[in-house]
């Protein structure tokens, strides 16, 4: 509810990519001191939210800046773009800190290179999305005239009396639950 409260899902997204790539320059910056562990742990944390609300945000954004027969052939790129980002992110990337290693000698002097080039890499999409997002007459904050936490509360509880609640919620917490599970096995 609030990415509907306050602003535009496109300053959400575009905001949120920047926050995203000051999270990662942050981990790296991080990494070698002592306390590393605790700070890294909040940024991930910090990052984590940040990439949920984005998520959040970009849903509705494609819903309202593209036409319904564009919005399906959106859903299969982006399907594609997800599973390239996770062959990329849980073996380009780690192949990319061990070369480095073998190459600077310093497992963590590795992992701060990688940090910093996938923060350079978010400030860049985010500056390339302030240029070419559209601005769909659509996107707007939708506020009520009473308080942001009655409008809030308001629209928590709408989502939980939906019909067939317990079923949905069901279903959304153990689809993946196997294929999760399976992963792990193999």
């Amino acid at each position: 509810p609030l990415v509907d409260m306050f602003r535009t899902k496109r300053f959400w997204i575009v905001t949120l990519q920047f926050g995203i790539g000051a999270a990662l320059a942050m981990v790296a910056l991080t990494l070698p001191t002592s306390k590393f562990f605790q700070l890294s742990l909040a940024m991930f944390w910090l990052m984590a939210f940040s990439s949920a609300t984005h998520d959040i945000a970009a849903d509705g954004f494609y819903l309202l800046a593209m036409e319904r027969h564009q919005q399906a052939a959106f859903v299969g790129v982006r399907s594609t773009f997800y599973r390239l980002s996770m062959i990329a992110g849980q073996g380009g990337l780690v192949y990319l800190a061990g070369h480095l290693q073998t190459t600077l000698g310093s497992v963590v002097q590795a992992w701060v290179y990688v940090l910093i080039l996938l923060a350079v890499f978010m400030a860049l999409i985010g500056a390339y999305h302030v240029w070419a997002l559209p601005r769909p007459a659509e996107d707007r904050a939708v506020r009520s005239g009473r308080g942001v936490l009655t409008q809030f509360i308001e629209v928590f509880g709408a989502f939980f009396r939906k019909p067939a609640i317990l079923s949905i919620l069901g279903f959304l917490l153990l689809y993946r639950f196997a294929e999760s599970q399976l992963l792990k096995l193999v």
